[in-house]
């Protein structure tokens, strides 16, 4: 009989004893496997959402929730900066670009930035269909793709945007953004923006009160000693200015273009962060430091920060990888004792196959095959249980949507997974096979 089938046989002679075992390989293979993948994605994504991005300049806080918010879009803002600091700052000859984005609403829980052009050229996309939003106009959106697929957004179609970072906020009925333009997959956090013009932000939140926007308060009106300065020249024309303002919504539905209206209110605007490329590596040494001591605002560098976040979360991956070898290693163990354990109920069918011819090869092939096949087993249903386990995680949880994790895709770290798990397999049947190849055939019959 053909050795493999007859070591599979054998290996389901007894199922219970050899389900366990195949239960541990396939757990242990599982956790490894799956860290794996989501380490490697982590890792990914994290650069290439980076971009090339050496420094974000935002409100004081935390550094690392300031890059989380700005680079990575799944923290709260620290807070708004002024818009004339900002351009002041873009001047800078170590500056190459300095890119402004306005946080504070969304749609169905997908972030509306209001940025420049320049925010997507970063990540070089591509349009599907449509156009790009007009930079000088309010209300026009192009989204990413997995904002249109889950949304089912087309050109055309219209919508509200909610104050705040999620749903539950409340919903700016006053204003339509009008969806112009869907991009194309990026693989980065693009795919789950809807990006507009910063005039759209700005207008949306133009009439609310401070305290109801806070880091959205992005029309910056700020209640400063200036402002009071100036508070009683802007009553005199305040009901005109209303007017206007109602005329013009009403007149266009929401889609009028807007340019800065003068420089007292242009002083006043604020945005919530700035992305940074620099022209040289001087940059990146210089900069940050006389911002944060010079200026109320704080600068943060994304490959320090990703860095530290890395290091936070590879600690954690590590004794979870760990553990999974450990597990690995009792079903190993766990298939050694089985084997080992069988020679004494198979030693006389063992020495009646030597009295018929059989070579000790095969015998010593044989027992080494059932171990290898428990192993190999184990390593499959293990690989196909992390994939698919991954595969469902991405599509359904939120938080992993950013990572575009494949569950077709494998990772080197997998193919070194392998062979571990064989070598296990070898090892934990080895010293069985040799016990079974050197069976005494008189001793064994004679009993």
């Amino acid at each position: 009989m053909n050795i493999f089938k007859f070591a599979w046989k054998n290996l389901w002679h007894k199922p219970l004893s050899t389900s366990l075992n195949l239960t541990l390989f396939a757990f242990g293979v599982s956790i490894i496997s799956a860290l794996l993948l989501a380490q490697d994605y982590f890792q990914t994504t994290l650069e290439k959402n980076k971009a090339g991005i050496g420094m974000v300049v935002g409100a004081k806080g935390s550094p690392l929730q300031l890059i989380l918010c700005a680079i990575y879009q799944v923290d709260n803002p620290t807070g708004n900066i002024l818009l004339e600091d900002a351009m002041r700052l873009k001047k800078h000859p170590l500056i190459d670009k300095a890119i402004p984005q306005s946080l504070g609403d969304n749609y169905k829980g997908y972030r509306i930035v209001g940025t420049t052009h320049e925010y997507t050229d970063l990540y070089e996309v591509q349009l599907l269909e449509g156009k790009m939003w007009n930079e000088k106009s309010s209300f026009e959106a192009t989204i990413g793709a997995n904002v249109a697929r889950k949304l089912g957004l087309k050109i055309g179609d219209d919508f509200h945007s909610s104050h705040g970072m999620g749903e539950e906020g409340h919903s700016h009925d006053d204003e339509h953004f009008v969806v112009v333009g869907i991009l194309k997959t990026t693989g980065t956090v693009i795919d789950n923006l809807i990006m507009t013009s910063l005039n759209s932000i700005w207008d949306v939140h133009k009439h609310e009160p401070k305290s109801k926007v806070n880091y959205g308060n992005l029309s910056g009106k700020k209640k400063d000693k200036h402002h009071k300065k100036h508070a009683h020249k802007h009553d005199d024309h305040g009901d005109e200015d209303e007017d206007h303002d109602e005329h013009d919504h009403d007149g266009h539905d929401g889609h009028e273009t807007h340019t800065y209206h003068d420089d007292h209110e242009d002083a006043e605007k604020e945005i919530t962060t700035l992305l940074v490329k620099f022209r040289n590596p001087m940059g990146a040494i210089a900069l940050p430091r006389m911002i944060n001591e010079q200026t109320s605002m704080q600068a943060a560098s994304p490959a320090y920060e990703t860095a530290r976040l890395l290091s936070l979360v590879g600690d954690v991956i590590l004794a979870l990888q760990y553990l999974a070898i450990a597990i690995i290693i009792v079903s190993g163990l766990s298939i050694f004792i089985s084997l080992y354990n069988s020679l004494k109920e198979r030693k006389y069918e063992l020495a009646y196959m030597r009295s018929l011819g059989t070579k000790q090869s095969y015998i010593f092939g044989l027992l080494l095959t059932e171990g290898l096949l428990c192993a190999l087993l184990g390593f499959i249903i293990g690989i196909t249980i992390s994939h698919a386990t991954i595969g469902v995680a991405s599509t359904s949880i939120e938080a992993l949507q950013s990572l575009n994790i494949s569950s077709f895709t494998f990772t080197i770290g997998e193919l070194y997974l392998f062979i571990g798990t064989i070598s296990i397999g070898f090892i934990a049947s080895i010293v069985p096979a040799i016990q079974a190849a050197k069976t005494n055939i008189s001793q064994a019959l004679s009993e």
